[in-house]
């Protein structure tokens, strides 16, 4: 019983923490929605001269055309959100960490090495979501990853159009991308490929694997990769989002830090951006595509292979030395 409500409770806190990231953007952008509002009866535009239809419509296209700037302002308040959460969440057990290896030195006259010692409760809760220092020469690798799951993406999207079941879902997807797509390109490559890789991973991949921790691997791969489909709040985003979550929950198990889901997820989102914005200037033949997507999957194979076999080989190495 005592198992079922401690589930239940962080069950209940991860939904909380997903909630406070969607709120933050809803309320950001209701805020600049009435902004707008009190703009267009300062220019002295008589809404009573704009019917409902209109004035939703005009309402509309004007966060439309401003979703990158909402986003970064509700990003970084879902940074400081977040932050102050997990401070919260994780405090008590940081007191007890810190009260226990002082009983222990005390004690005995050292250090359990079992337990590990934190200069502080900022280091526990970095070392807790992993964000571990990952080389130099791994970025490469982890960005043409990157940039090959988006063009499988984009492979996944040409069977579900195909099908001609998702004609509504593929329309206001469309919608939403020109949103994002549309606007400068730097404020288009900090909202799409730096702030929302590093809050969706510290939510899908970060919280979910410290709140989860004991539980099996491929339950937490299953469940945060649905949370992190789910939470883009879009019936097609989600429909991709899923498998992609997956290649990041595998990608974040095997090199065991939370950069190279954030990399691998902002190359997937800056490749997409890239790709917006050359469309109507490079017109890929679909042979030329397949073979893409082709090479692409091949590279994803074997990126995860080898990541893999890497994953295999620490872990004999840590069981050996214990």
């Amino acid at each position: 019983m005592k198992k079922l409500s401690i589930a239940i409770l962080k069950t209940l806190f991860l939904i909380c923490i997903i909630g406070v990231y969607l709120c933050t953007q809803i309320v950001v952008g209701t805020i600049y929605t009435v902004i707008h509002v009190f703009i267009i009866l300062f220019k002295g535009n008589a809404l009573a001269t704009l019917n409902t239809e209109d004035l939703t419509q005009e309402l509309l296209q004007a966060v439309l055309g401003n979703m990158n700037l909402i986003f970064i302002i509700s990003g970084v308040i879902s940074i400081v959100l977040l932050f102050i959460i997990a401070r919260a969440r994780y405090e008590t057990e940081y007191k007890s960490i810190q009260s226990n290896l002082l009983t222990t030195e005390t004690t005995y006259g050292l250090l359990n090495e079992e337990n590990k010692s934190y200069s502080s409760l900022n280091r526990m809760i970095l070392d807790k979501f992993r964000f571990k220092r990952i080389s130099i020469k791994e970025i490469p690798l982890l960005v043409i990853m990157g940039v090959s799951m988006q063009f499988i993406t984009i492979a996944l999207l040409e069977v579900l159009y195909k099908t001609n079941k998702l004609n509504n879902a593929f329309e206001k997807h469309e919608e939403l991308m020109k949103g994002f797509d549309g606007g400068n390109i730097f404020l288009v490559t900090i909202a799409v490929a730096v702030l929302a890789p590093i809050i969706e991973e510290v939510i899908c991949r970060g919280f979910f694997r410290v709140e989860m921790r004991g539980i099996n691997i491929l339950l937490y791969v299953f469940v945060s990769s649905l949370a992190f489909g789910l939470m883009h709040m879009n019936l097609l985003q989600a429909i991709y989002a899923f498998p992609l979550g997956i290649l990041l929950a595998i990608a974040y198990i095997f090199i065991d830090s939370i950069w190279a889901p954030i990399i691998l997820h902002s190359a997937v989102n800056f490749t997409s951006v890239i790709l917006s914005k050359l469309q109507q200037y490079i017109n890929i033949t679909e042979t030329a595509l397949m073979v893409i997507q082709a090479v692409s999957f091949v590279i994803v194979i074997l990126a995860f292979v080898y990541y893999y076999k890497r994953y295999k080989e620490n872990t004999y190495t840590n069981q050996a030395l214990l």
